[in-house]
């Protein structure tokens, strides 16, 4: 299960999603089953008696008439995609939360200027969507967290800043809480949510276990549900739940596909888990740890420190109820360096063996990458000391030169040290040349390296460069880039011959 941090939130829960997606005529009595059980229904089936959790057998047996039909989740995706796109004239905040969108009140106020104006414009662009759709309905409603604005968005209520947990309770449990745990707090007699808000966590844990115990802080607006996609403002946390029989390696293989989902949502934002906390409940405590992976850690090597902080704190422990996996700082992620035999390189494993060279030959005699001043790719690639920083290329000393006519924008993947001499051709086979004025005497066409003639689909330039131009021996040379199949080329014209400066793969 996902969780994060209690925000305030804005939400828009659509009615009737799952009938919505498979395009179900509201007025033809559908009910729609996922794993043998209905998951969603038209208002035609419930005026029929059909309800939610019901067996196929049971919806025949109420309502023989009534369709059954398969749930489609593709579908409700796209159709949750096409409401997201549309809610981003409220703000592009929004984010799909598993049948319904939330989004941060605080991203909202610096243009609205209160609550009441953001659910206002949603309401009415609701209303619009509406006037196209006449099947569609959805409802907004504000709280203190995601799950407590879920809540009150499915009444179209809005639950005033700090009174969530208070307005929760006045709902009956059965509302609210799963159906097992909900029977069972009916039949002790505990009727309402704000009975089961002041059982003690310890009362709650040795009765129904690890999800008695989020339910119960969800409640108390202790933690809340995860909206996937939002990585930089909350952090996950992902939940396995540990049954008696249950063996820890079990465990971990029910936890793996969690933080799948939660790395992958990381990395389709450019973003890898750099520090992470690890809990184990138990029967009478919680025992915490952090871990900090520099580099971003895969699945794998987050089970492999889980399973270690379990072995290691196995001794005086009571039973293990649950394990939790909370994300503390994502950080962008760097381009992968890969070995010869194709294995990833980690920064902390460079940093390591730059580390001990300098402990062996000292600090100035390891060097590391470093962009300087000049003009050519040539010019600007050079060394510097390490001085104990990441082994990436460092800018060298400023220098007061401003290097007019330098090249700007993605270094190259290869730069020629020793000058290289290319052809450059048109059409007609004939060598190409820059006069003057910095035109060129023909369309290129190919050029023509170490003697392999490749094909040029388009070029960009030339560009003049004249060097300390106020001096008789100054230096003068256009450069130009020649796009191919097979990648980039940058090459220079001058004393009357082609030479290569730099490819780009």
């Amino acid at each position: 299960m996902l969780a994060a941090k209690p925000r305030r939130s804005l939400a828009v829960v659509p009615q009737g999603l799952a009938a919505l997606a498979i395009g179900a005529d509201p007025s033809e009595p559908v009910a729609i089953l996922e794993r043998g059980a209905v998951a969603g229904m038209t208002p035609a089936a419930r005026e029929a008696g059909i309800r939610l959790a019901m067996t196929r057998s049971q919806v025949i047996a109420r309502d023989p008439a009534t369709r059954i039909a398969t749930r489609d989740r593709f579908a409700e995706e796209r159709w949750m995609a096409s409401l997201e796109r549309r809610l981003e004239e409220v703000t592009p905040a929004f984010r799909a939360c598993n049948g319904f969108l939330a989004a941060p009140i605080r991203s909202c106020l610096r243009y609205y200027g209160s609550e009441a104006a953001v659910v206002s414009r949603t309401e009415r662009l609701l209303e619009e969507i509406a006037g196209g759709a006449p099947e569609f309905r959805a409802l907004a409603g504000t709280g203190d967290s995601v799950f407590s604005a879920r809540i009150a968005a499915r009444s179209g209520r809005c639950f005033p800043e700090g009174m969530s947990a208070n307005l929760l309770g006045s709902y009956p449990v059965g509302a609210i809480l799963p159906p097992p745990i909900a029977r069972v707090c009916e039949q002790a007699g505990l009727a309402t949510i704000e009975r089961f808000q002041r059982l003690r966590g310890s009362s709650v844990a040795s009765r129904f276990g690890a999800p008695g115990l989020r339910w119960h802080a969800l409640c108390r607006i202790e933690t809340d549900t995860a909206c996937l996609g939002d990585l930089s403002d909350q952090g996950f946390s992902v939940t396995v739940d540990i049954e008696e029989a249950q063996t820890l390696e079990q465990a971990l293989f029910s936890l793996m596909p969690q933080l799948m989902r939660v790395l992958d949502a990381g990395g389709e934002q450019g973003m890898v888990l750099s520090k992470f906390s690890m809990r184990l409940v138990t029967q009478d405590r919680t025992i915490a740890k952090v871990v900090e992976m520099p580099d971003g850690g895969s699945p794998s090597e987050v089970i492999a420190r889980v399973r270690w902080f379990e072995q290691g704190t196995r001794e005086g422990r009571r039973r293990l109820l649950a394990i939790e996996v909370g994300a503390e700082r994502w950080v962008p992620a760097k381009a992968r360096q890969l070995t010869l035999s194709g294995q990833e390189v980690k920064d902390g494993e460079v940093v390591e063996v730059l580390a001990r060279l300098a402990t062996l030959y000292g600090d100035a005699k390891v060097a590391v990458p470093a962009i300087g001043g000049g003009r050519s790719p040539g010019e600007q690639a050079g060394w510097r000391p390490w001085e104990r920083r990441w082994p990436q290329p460092l800018p060298a000393p400023k220098s007061p030169q401003p290097w007019p006519g330098s090249m700007f924008g993605h270094r190259p993947s290869v730069v020629v040290r020793d000058a290289l001499a290319v052809e450059v051709l048109d059409s007609a086979g004939q060598a190409v040349g820059i006069d003057a004025s910095g035109l060129l005497s023909g369309e290129v066409r190919l050029v023509v390296i170490r003697g392999e003639r490749i094909e040029v689909l388009t070029s960009l330039g030339p560009w003049l460069v004249v060097e300390r131009w106020w001096e008789p021996r100054r230096r003068r040379y256009g450069r130009m880039a020649l796009l191919t199949r097979r990648g980039a080329y940058v090459v220079t014209r001058e004393t009357g011959r082609w030479w290569l400066e730099a490819a780009f793969d």
